[in-house]
């Protein structure tokens, strides 16, 4: 087998020489097909280089996207085809988990004891979750659109202000609402609560305090 036996190596941009005391080792990937190398420095491998396997496997630590809006390129795939349908993107360039807090809009802020919601992106995909628990003090006197605010990315209302919901375990803070809620308007950054057609369900039917459990997927902007 051949192989190239160094004493430091310098990095692409210049910068300090990294003495390897034992040498370096570059010699071919194992298993696989294509082009690539392994470097291995003390025994312990470094570095994998590019090749044309059918597969591969990271048994330790993450694949790092080192630049934003960059990822996995699917464009290698058969696009739809169906008519009237146009794919506008094969890559897949971005995953994130993390919490949100939820708040009541366009209504005067009442005393919570619950706020806390967690998300998933997945591309261009959010499913979101939280709970808004009200001690005191929501406004029933308010004849605006039960709203609930703050998700974690804003919407898409190209196709309509449309979303999946689904209501969770405790819904008391609907009153008797709570068995009317059939659909909502989706505004990008938030929903209004409604029980038919374009028919929004008001905080002035609803309790001064109570519990809600919601959750939500739609399309990012």
């Amino acid at each position: 087998m051949s192989e190239i036996r160094v004493t430091s190596v310098v990095g692409e941009n210049g910068g300090d020489r990294v003495g390897l005391t034992t040498g370096l080792t570059v010699g071919p990937l194992t298993g696989t097909t294509g082009i690539g190398a392994t470097i291995t420095h003390q025994g312990h491998a470094q570095f994998a280089g590019v090749c044309t396997a059918s597969s591969s496997t990271v048994s330790s630590g993450n694949v790092v996207i080192g630049t934003a809006e960059k990822g996995i390129d699917f464009s290698a795939q058969t696009p739809t085809a169906v008519s009237g349908a146009t794919a506008t993107g094969e890559v897949f360039d971005h995953y994130e988990e993390g919490t949100w807090t939820a708040t009541l809009g366009n209504v005067n802020a009442p005393t919570y004891e619950a706020q806390g919601g967690v998300y998933t992106r997945i591309g261009r995909m959010v499913f979101c979750d939280c709970t808004i628990g009200v001690a005191s003090g929501l406004d029933t006197s308010d004849g605006s659109g039960f709203q609930i605010r703050g998700l974690p990315f804003t919407g898409s209302t190209t196709g309509g202000t449309v979303c999946l919901f689904s209501l969770g375990r405790y819904t008391n803070l609907l009153g008797g609402k709570s068995t009317s809620v059939r659909n909502v308007r989706f505004l990008g950054d938030g929903v209004i609560l409604q029980e038919g057609n374009d028919s929004d369900i008001a905080y002035n039917e609803c309790s001064s305090s109570g519990y809600l459990q919601i959750s939500f997927a739609y399309m990012m902007a």
